[in-house]
């Protein structure tokens, strides 16, 4: 999350993801969630993609099944120019996520989640996720602004093309990894999760 906020996504009140944003002028312009709550302790594989000019591009599947609710959606800008950025909590490193997140993968740029060949680049047919390469590169073919993944003492390091983020609290293991299909990762145990939260520039 971001500053005022810019751009933010979280796990809602009523225990829903959701993604907001705001353009410059501090307006919200994009609003869309899951239809389901998220409250069963389990792993859960989140992805959404969104091209504001064109309400045909709006996707957000959970577990690899669609499951978008459209609250607000307007064609502008969405302003991803703030200064601070935090994972795992908001600025003031309060309203720290309480569970563990494993791979996490953010760009810019618009991907079709409706063309199901591009679902298949985040999680399998089976509900696994996937290898996404040591710099997240294997989806689009160029790493994209964020990935974090890895062993939980790395896993702040953002492997992707954009700045590096600050530990703040300590990591620590989950209990599990997310389920990977076989073969995916052959780095190591798949996504290590986060405990805590993360500050820096992007």
């Amino acid at each position: 999350t971001s500053t005022d906020f810019g751009f933010e996504v979280q796990m809602s009140s009523v225990e829903r993801f959701h993604v907001l944003a705001e353009n410059t002028g501090g307006t919200k312009i994009l609003s869309i969630r899951t239809t389901a709550t998220i409250n069963n302790d389990v792993w859960r594989h989140f992805m959404a993609s969104w091209d504001l000019a064109d309400t045909g591009k709006r996707h957000l599947f959970l577990d690899g099944v669609s499951d978008l609710d459209v609250v607000t959606y307007t064609n502008d800008t969405i302003d991803y120019t703030k200064a601070d950025w935090r994972i795992g909590a908001n600025l003031a490193a309060n309203d720290k996520v309480n569970g563990c997140l494993a791979d996490l993968w953010f760009d810019l740029g618009y991907m079709d989640l409706g063309i199901v060949s591009n679902q298949r680049k985040f999680i399998d047919a089976s509900g696994n996720a996937v290898d996404l390469g040591s710099d997240g590169s294997i989806p689009t073919g160029t790493a994209p602004i964020l990935f974090f993944s890895g062993a939980t003492a790395n896993w702040h390091t953002n492997k992707g093309s954009g700045g590096g983020f600050t530990e703040t609290g300590a990591l620590t293991d989950c209990a599990d990894n997310p389920p990977a299909a076989a073969g995916a990762n052959p780095k190591g145990p798949l996504g290590m999760p986060l405990h805590g939260a993360f500050g820096g520039p992007v």
